[in-house]
Formats: structure tokens, C-alpha cells, sequence
């Protein structure tokens, strides 16, 4: 308590002080926020009735809601799945006597995101439907009226770009409503804007009222941004939980609100599929947008095991014991290698080993004799890839990893509560006395730079300085226009060569695998001697094979197997997903892109010039250009399906069979692959055009910015000098006393 008021008083000098004018506001607000959000967490740390919190985060379909109702719920679907990135709204459960929900909805602000992306979509649509005619207009072809939906599939822009419009189009279906929802906000006292579900008879009641708020087609989905869920259940007695969407959440907002909420969880379950496991998007995620609150005690979780299991099973000749003790290996040797340098080495290292788990071998043990579709799928896919596995429900029990958090890390993480509230409040005062330093060293070289463009300069000079930066600048325009144009041209080609290439390897290794057998069959041959005449001869006049035998044979016949195909399939899918990630990032290198830029700004500006600050250019750049970030493509859908129904959900089948199979299967995959490409592709050539467009502007207005204050100082030089004189003097006051 004797620290808090201690940064209090720092903070405040800082804020009450006569040189306050001139220090960096966008620095003191940070300053500001993080104090409250440190503050907030203390107090809840230290009051009396504190509960422990625990965060489940990871990317959109990493399995968190499934694995929470697998492991609380009693794998009842408890908790709202999101069937898209726009639905998943962030979930905070607590237990209560009373059966109840607060649904809290987006502000006027928070929706101007959604509105602005859902108008540039528009935009793209209504030019590829201006294309397509005119160039059926060009082959004397009549026009075709194709819907926004159909054209929807063929814009490039990026998935978050086409959510935002399908989500826009679905709050215009009750616009008036849900805008007055909407307003409420702005007439409440601290900007909340919220509903409460009361009067809950049953947990299922509970499910179907909120069927209107989170559901893919519920009323209010568009405006929701986060909801409460209270139950009585008793396994969650003893904690909250915070269910996150994903981490690379589109909403902007709703980014922030989940790691907002993050910082004030107490324990992490980091999920992440083991089919990708940890891969780089994972880790880029996890290191930078956990928060950095304090949070220690961190459980990372391997998810939809049994995929993985699946795909590796002919390398461990179907014996699910070694596979699982060869799968785990391979996973805990790649996520070592991959946190190796990460900025948070030291969490995911205290993290080791992951657990793996997989929630539906967990759902068939619950359900084991009375199974849904999806569950008897996945169960015959297992029993396929592991013959000998034994196929009753305390074998998928056991496979599903579920029972150790049940028996042993739940129950440990709760008898620790009170060490991890000490550990958690010395960490957080820690994690927040860095950063206060580090702000204030920010702010404390921002002034002595001001104050040395104070004393060196004047007026005249300053404006000719500016006025030759912004015209130099906007002789550029077209140069740095060409740049991202071939840049652009680069990254489409790339692509299509990409795509080539993919296609070449999945065509050579689709072939359908033969397998020979050996299989008895009878043939009717012909008795010897006079009786096998006779008897064949009246055999013929009464329709019996009387003058005939049976006589057993051998034969090879070449099958195909469905697991084999199934592997092949998995295999396929891997490979190609682990190679367009790859190739991603050798196709765009942002620094590459950085430092190519930086030189054509600096070709318009006198180097040798000692008053000339290359970093009041290039700094800026560097902000925009590293803005940028490449999405990992992900492709969730199980192919395996095609295979099963066209077989007839045989474990052989002829080779014919089998190759129709595998050529319906390879279409659909290299079909979402070319469409996953496209996405890739238009996202970032969207991001790429967008700052083309707003580069030189954002420079500028940088710049004149920095110059206007600077020339309302120099009217007043004397009194700023001694103002900048007094403020380094404060500022390193604060700084020896933190």
C-alpha cells in the first residue's frame, strides 16, 4: 500500500506540474491506464473475498469452449461454440445459487469498426459485379445477376473484411432495434450498455435464451460483445472462469476487452491444436498480447489429440500406445524448438511439458451406447487407424487426457490459491514498476529532444525545414505507389506460382495405395466317368448342379484399405498447410519491404545535411509498416468424410472405388486451398493498398504536427527554455525516486 501511494504521488507531480504542457500526453495516458488496471488488480488481489480466476485462450477454433464443456459441464454443451470469428463472444462464468446471464453490447463507437468494414466490402462487390458484366458486355453475353453473396466468395479481401459485412448484414435485419440498444450507451454514466437474463428455471433454458444473443442467426449477435454466465454447478464453485474468443479476434475492440480480461486472471490454459501445435502464429499471439500482469502460473494444452494420433498410425503400425509415446515426443521437441526465442521463454519453459488432451474421446466415454453422429464418426475413425485398440469407454477415457485435470491440476491450482494471489501481487507490482520506468525514460528523452530543437532553432528555418520535407515527400507519391504496386504484383504471382506448385504435389501423392491378398473361391467343375455324364445330362432337364463338385481355389486380388486412404488424406492436408505457412513468409518480408521504402524516402533528402533527422521519416514508417501482420492459414475441415461415405464406410473396397474417392477428396481440398490462397493473398495486398494510400500523408502530418508546436514555443522561446529546463529536472526527479 506504502508503494501505490508512493507511484501515486510520482504520477501526480507529473500531472500537476507547470511544465506539464509540454510533455507527451499519449505517454502520460499510458502511464494513466496502467495504473488504474494495476491498481484495479491489487485491490482484488488483497480483498477478502477474492476468487481465483482461470483464462482459457488461444485462436479461433483451437477447441477452448469444447474442452471446457468436456471438463466442467459434464461434456454438456454448456458454453455458446462460436461458428464463426464475428459470433465468439467472450464468456466469463461464475457459480450462483441462481441460474442467470448479463449480456453487454457493443457502443456506438465500438460498432463503427464493424460498419466501416462492412462498407468497403460493399464497395468490392459492387465493383466485381461491374467487372464481370463488362466483360460479358465485351463478349456480346447478356448480364448475369449473380447475389452479394455469390460475389462475396469471389472479392479479394480479407475474412475479417467479409465477417464485418456478413455480420452488418445481419444487424440491418433488425437495424432499429439493435441501434437503439446501441445508444444506450452513450446515454449511461461510465459507457456500459448491458441486459440481464433472469428468472432461469435450467441450465437448457438458460442455452435457448441466449440462442437470440450468440447464435449464428440470434437477433441481438451483431451488437454482442461479451457476456456473464452465472450456474449452479458445483465444479466451479471455487473459481471464474474467462472464456476467451480467439486471440486474433477481428474486432478490435473485442481484442482488447479478452485481454483486458486476461490481466485479471490468476491462471492460463493455453490451448493450441496439436495438428498445428505452437506453430509461429501461436507463439507470435501468445508472447504479445498476453498481458503481462503478473500472470505465472500458465498450463499449456495440446488439443484434438486424437487427430494427431490419427494421421501418424501406419508410421506406428497401428499400436496407439507407441504412437501416443512418439506423437508427444514430437510435439514436445517442436514446441521447445519454437518458444526457443520467444519473448515469453520463461512462462512457456515453466509450462513444460504440455498436456494433450482431446474433448471428443472424452464426449464418446460420457456418451459411450448412446452416441451422437459426429461422435460414432470419430470413434470408427479411431478403431480404422488402432485395430488392436480395445473399444470400450474407459479406453477413450483414458485417451482423452481429461481425467488428470479432474484428479489432479484443478485440484492443485485451487490448494494453491493463496500462494498464487502472493506470487501474482508481487508480480504485478513488479511487471507494472517496469513499465512506469520505461515511460518515464520515454518521456524523458522526448523532452530533452524537444528542448534541443528548442535551443537550436528558429521560425524561419523551422518552416523551410518542414515546408522542404513535405515537398520532397509528395514528389514520392508516385514512386512509393509504384513500390507497393510491384510489391503487390510480386505477391499475387507468387501466389498463383504457389498454388501450382501445391497442386503438383498433391496430384503425385494421390495415388491410390494397392494392397494384394490372397482369397479362397469355389468353382463348379465336372465329375469323371459315366455317372458325372449322367448326372450332369438329368442335371440339366431338373435345373441342379447334379454331375458337378465344388472345388476350392486360391487367387491375389488387389484392394484398396479406407484407413490407408484416410492417412494419405491427413498427410496431404499437413503437408500442405505446413507449406503455405512457410512459403507466407518468404513471400512477404516485412523488414525486406521496411528497409526498401526507407530508401526511396531518403533518396529525395540531403543526407549530408546535419540539420536533416532521417528518424523523423523513417520512424514513423517503421510504425506503419510493422503494423502489418500475416494470418496463419488454417484448414480445420475433415476431409475424411468424403472418403467414408463414398466406400460406404467399408474398411476395403475395390481400387476403383477407391480412386473415385480420392479424386472427389483431392478436388474439395485443392478447391479450399485456392480459396484459402485467395483470402491469404487479399489480405495482403488490402493491407498493402490501404497504406500506399495513407504512407506520405501519415508522414506529413507527423511532421507538421511536431512543427506547429515547436513554432509556438519559439514565439515564446524564453519561457520554454526555462519550462523544458524545469521538466528535465522533474522528470529526473521521478526517475530517482521510482
Amino acid at each position: 500500500m506504502e508503494n501505490n501511494k508512493k507511484i501515486e504521488e510520482l504520477k501526480n507531480k507529473l500531472k500537476t506540474s507547470n511544465y506539464l504542457e509540454i510533455l507527451d500526453k499519449s505517454i502520460l495516458g499510458d502511464i494513466e491506464n496502467d495504473f488504474n488496471n494495476y491498481l484495479e488488480n491489487y485491490k482484488r488481489l488483497e480483498s477478502e473475498d477474492k476468487i481465483l480466476t482461470i483464462g482459457i485462450v488461444g485462436q479461433v477454433k483451437a477447441g477452448k469452449s469444447s474442452f471446457l464443456n468436456t471438463l466442467f459441464f459434464e461434456s454438456e454443451d454448456v458454453l455458446p461454440k462460436a461458428a464463426t470469428p464475428m459470433t465468439a463472444a467472450l464468456t466469463k462464468i461464475r457459480y450462483s445459487e441462481n441460474i442467470s446471464a448479463k449480456v453487454h453490447f457493443f457502443t456506438l463507437k465500438d460498432f463503427e469498426t464493424v460498419e466501416n468494414g462492412a462498407r468497403e466490402c460493399k464497395r468490392a462487390i459492387e465493383n466485381e459485379r461491374k467487372k464481370l458484366n463488362e466483360e460479358l458486355k465485351k463478349k456480346n453475353k447478356p448480364e448475369v445477376k449473380l447475389t452479394d453473396a455469390q460475389l462475396l466468395g469471389m472479392v479479394e479481401l480479407s475474412d475479417s473484411a467479409k465477417a464485418f459485412y456478413e455480420i452488418f448484414e445481419n444487424f440491418k435485419k433488425n437495424e432499429g432495434e439493435l441501434r437503439n440498444k446501441l445508444e444506450n450507451s452513450a446515454n449511461s454514466e461510465n459507457n456500459d450498455n448491458f441486459e440481464v437474463l433472469d428468472n432461469v428455471e435450467s441450465v437448457e433454458a438458460l442455452k435457448n435464451r441466449l440462442e437470440d444473443y450468440v447464435g449464428v442467426n440470434g437477433k441481438y449477435m451483431p451488437i454482442v460483445k461479451y457476456i456473464e454466465i452465472f450456474l449452479n454447478i458445483e465444479a466451479i464453485k471455487d473459481f471464474d472462469i474467462v472464456d476467451t474468443p480467439g486471440l486474433n479476434d477481428p474486432v478490435i475492440s473485442r481484442g482488447q476487452l479478452t485481454r483486458d480480461f486476461l490481466g485479471k486472471c490468476d491462471v492460463i490454459f493455453l490451448l493450441s491444436p496439436t495438428s498445428q501445435f505452437f506453430d509461429s502464429q501461436d507463439i507470435s499471439l501468445f508472447s504479445e498480447q498476453l498481458p503481462q500482469e503478473g500472470i505465472k502460473e500458465v498450463k499449456v494444452i495440446g488439443s484434438k489429440f486424437d487427430n494427431g494420433l490419427i494421421g501418424e498410425s501406419q508410421k506406428y503400425n497401428g499400436d496407439i500406445k507407441t504412437a501416443q509415446a512418439g506423437v508427444e515426443t514430437v510435439l514436445n521437441e517442436q514446441f521447445k524448438a519454437r518458444i526457443n526465442n520467444s519473448k515469453r521463454k520463461d512462462i512457456f519453459e515453466k509450462a513444460f511439458p504440455p498436456y494433450y488432451i482431446s474433448s471428443s474421446c472424452y464426449d464418446i466415454y460420457k456418451h459411450y451406447g448412446k452416441l451422437s453422429k459426429n461422435e460414432e464418426r470419430i470413434k470408427n475413425n479411431i478403431v480404422r487407424a488402432f485395430p488392436h485398440f480395445i473399444d470400450d469407454a474407459e479406453s477413450y477415457k483414458k485417451l482423452s487426457g481429461i481425467e488428470i485435470f479432474n484428479s489432479t491440476i484443478i485440484p492443485e491450482i485451487v490448494s494453491k490459491k493463496e500462494n498464487i494471489f502472493k506470487e501474482r501481487s508481487n508480480n504485478i507490482y513488479s511487471g507494472f514498476i517496469e513499465r512506469f520506468t520505461q515511460s518515464i525514460n520515454e518521456l524523458y528523452e522526448e523532452v530533452k529532444r524537444k528542448q534541443e530543437e528548442l535551443s537550436n532553432g528558429d521560425i524561419k528555418t523551422l518552416e523551410d525545414k518542414v515546408k522542404s520535407s513535405l515537398n520532397n515527400l509528395a514528389k514520392l507519391k508516385d514512386s512509393i505507389n509504384d513500390c507497393y504496386d510491384e510489391k503487390t504484383h510480386e505477391i499475387k504471382v507468387k501466389f498463383k506460382d504457389l498454388l501450382t506448385e501445391i497442386r503438383d504435389i498433391i496430384d503425385m501423392n494421390s495415388d491410390v495405395k494397392k494392397r494384394e491378398k490372397t482369397e479362397n473361391y469355389t468353382v463348379m467343375v465336372e465329375k469323371e466317368g459315366f455317372f458325372g455324364g449322367v448326372g450332369r445330362f438329368f442335371g440339366g432337364i431338373f435345373d441342379t448342379d447334379w454331375g458337378y463338385r465344388q472345388e476350392t481355389r486360391t487367387r491375389n486380388v488387389s484392394y484398396a484399405s479406407t484407413q490407408d486412404a484416410i492417412e494419405q488424406i491427413n498427410k496431404i492436408m499437413k503437408e500442405s498447410q505446413k507449406m503455405i505457412n512457410s512459403a507466407c513468409k518468404d513471400i512477404f518480408d516485412i523488414n525486406a519491404f521496411c528497409e526498401e521504402i526507407a530508401v526511396k524516402l531518403l533518396e529525395v533528402f540531403d543526407l549530408s545535411n546535419l540539420d536533416f533527422d532521417a528518424n523523423s521519416i523513417i520512424l514513423p514508417l517503421k510504425k506503419v509498416l510493422r503494423s502489418l501482420s500475416i494470418s496463419s492459414v488454417r484448414l480445420d475441415k475433415d476431409y475424411t468424410n468424403i472418403i467414408i461415405e463414398t466406400v460406404s464406410d467399408k474398411e476395403e473396397t475395390s481400387v476403383e472405388v477407391m480412386q473415385k474417392a480420392m479424386r472427389k477428396t483431392v478436388l474439395d481440398i485443392i478447391k479450399d486451398i485456392e480459396k484459402a490462397l485467395d483470402n491469404q493473398s487479399a489480405e495482403i495486398v488490402s493491407k498493402l493498398d490501404k497504406q500506399a494510400d495513407n504512407l506520405i500523408s501519415d508522414i506529413s502530418s507527423s511532421i507538421e504536427k511536431d512543427a506547429e508546436e515547436l513554432k509556438n514555443q519559439l514565439k515564446d522561446k524564453k519561457k520554454y527554455e526555462e519550462m523544458y529546463k524545469e521538466a528535465v529536472s522533474g522528470i529526473e526527479e521521478v526517475k530517482n525516486n521510482i
